[in-house]
């Protein structure tokens, strides 16, 4: 297919949004080869959400950017299973998630369209949205939000653009993630040898504050995954630490916490710590101005799991 007989919505549509069903319609259509400049787009891509936690959504009118930015989707999906790292997919994972938030936002009049293409039953209500609570619970965990939080009667959630977007984000992360890792035999040999090289982010490391050489023994636990009682390790050590030791913000407190119990659960997946349960952890600690436990209550929780 020549660039110039792709349709222009549906271009546009698609680099949006490269996990809806259009999208793929339209890169099978192109019939593409292997390139190396969509390869380095993807690199590029995945490179930014692993670094930043997000992909930026940046608008264009250029058929040759929007179809840069569709495909470089296709790559960074491969080398992000290329890294064969659960934590780092889910990182990248919730990235595309984001910068789906953002092109719903940049165009709030996508949003029933982006619904619909997730299969997502939302509907407009009094110049906002609607939808049923069992299925606003269905993705909430994943967008961060809460019920309580949100307008509720008759079993009907009412909201406003960002919500829905943010809601929306949670479906998409779900979507983005369906066969995903892709198996290592599927993926092209340049792939495999691009992951290589993929600048992957640094683990911050504790900021010299007045806790840090009473708390430092917490860096040692973020490097070493463990197995059990994950649910009072978030709450008496991590969240606490993030943010009242480190000082981090609440996103980046979150995003951190999530990273380490993606990586407990490549020892046992088995666990119900979520983002919403860390969220409001780190929420409650900062409120409370909680400290962390003691080193030597902390050898007692972790049970031996890790030498400290």
């Amino acid at each position: 297919m020549q660039e110039a007989s792709v349709d222009e919505k549906l271009l546009d549509f698609s680099y949006k949004y490269p996990f809806s069903k259009e999208a793929k319609e339209l890169i099978g259509s192109f019939n593409a080869r292997f390139e190396d400049k969509y390869l380095a787009e993807g690199k590029i891509r995945l490179e930014e959400a692993l670094n930043s936690g997000s992909i930026k959504f940046i608008r264009t009118n250029l058929g040759s950017v929007k179809k840069a930015y569709l495909f470089s989707y296709v790559y960074a999906r491969m080398l992000a299973s290329a890294l064969n790292s659960r934590s780092l997919l889910s990182r990248y994972i919730g990235a595309e998630g984001e910068r789906a938030v953002g092109a719903m936002l940049d165009n709030p009049e996508e949003i029933p369209v982006v619904a619909s293409a997730l299969k997502v039953g939302l509907n407009r209500s009094d110049g906002g949205f609607s939808l049923k609570f069992t299925e606003f619970l269905k993705y909430a965990d994943g967008a961060g939000l809460s019920l309580i939080k949100q307008q509720l009667e008759g079993g009907i959630v009412y909201m406003g653009n960002e919500v829905a977007a943010k809601l929306l984000g949670g479906a998409v992360k779900a979507e983005v993630g369906k066969n995903l890792p892709i198996k290592m035999n599927m993926l092209p040999k340049e792939v495999i040898s691009a992951a290589a090289s993929v600048n992957l982010p640094l683990r911050r490391s504790i900021l010299p504050v007045a806790d840090s050489g009473r708390y430092a023994w917490v860096e040692k636990l973020l490097s070493a995954p463990i197995g059990d009682v994950r649910h009072r390790a978030v709450n008496l050590i991590l969240a606490p630490y993030m943010v009242n030791v480190k000082g981090l913000g609440e996103e980046e407190s979150v995003r951190a916490i999530m990273d380490y119990i993606s990586r407990c659960k490549e020892i046992d997946p088995n666990t119900n710590v979520n983002e919403s349960y860390i969220r409001y952890q780190c929420r409650y600690a900062k409120g409370k101005g909680m400290r962390p436990l003691s080193l030597e209550k902390a050898k007692e929780l972790l049970g031996g799991q890790i030498d400290l």
